[in-house]
């Protein structure tokens, strides 16, 4: 990604609403720059007019923010979790879960390949939101038995009582999910030996 496109996106992430004259003063890009670079956000979904308006001269005074799949671009992009915490809180409006509490649950566990959720399966696209928690039920079905034990631990002794709730609700739609693909199962192999 060209280093004008993630300033601008970074840029609307932490003001939210923005027009190509401010993106070109606060960032100091050149104008051309900065039209390159919106037009590419916008026809990659990232980035949205979100008002337009007309000026004196009759050219088009366009207002620009972050589509809810910017928001998620511009939260893999940042680097610090207190950043990524700042933006989610600023953009709780778009998300259907509290995405702040998650980020600090996931800092928190201090987890290496928990912490890379936002550069794998976590961004589920086919949804509004994050897949948090089917992200770390499958991590904790897929980890030896000492990392689970010490996920887990942490995971118990975290504070917020949804976030574990939350866990605990997944884990037993996979149980009974898998109650019925192993009835199943069962069936099939009875009726091949018969």
């Amino acid at each position: 990604m060209p280093d004008s496109q993630r300033k601008i996106l970074l840029f609307l992430a932490q003001r939210r609403r923005a027009t190509k004259f401010q993106l070109k003063e606060c960032l100091k890009l050149s104008y051309s720059t900065v039209y390159d670079a919106t037009e590419k956000l916008v026809s990659t979904g990232w980035v949205k007019v979100v008002d337009e308006e007309t000026y004196k001269t009759g050219l088009p005074k366009r207002v620009y923010d972050l589509t809810q799949k910017g928001v998620k671009w511009v939260l893999c992009l940042s680097e610090s979790w207190e950043e990524k915490t700042r933006i989610a809180e600023n953009w709780k409006d778009l998300f259907p879960e509290n995405i702040a509490s998650w980020i600090r649950f996931i800092a928190s566990i201090n987890d290496e390949t928990v912490k890379n959720i936002f550069s794998m399966e976590a961004l589920d696209p086919k949804t509004r939101g994050f897949n948090f928690t089917g992200f770390l039920v499958s991590h904790l079905l897929l980890s030896d038995k000492p990392h689970e034990d010490a996920l887990l631990k942490k995971i118990m002794s975290h504070p917020d009582p949804i976030i574990k709730e939350t866990i605990l609700e997944e884990l037993r739609r996979r149980v009974a999910t898998y109650e019925e693909k192993k009835k199943k199962c069962e069936r099939l192999v009875a009726t091949m030996v018969s």
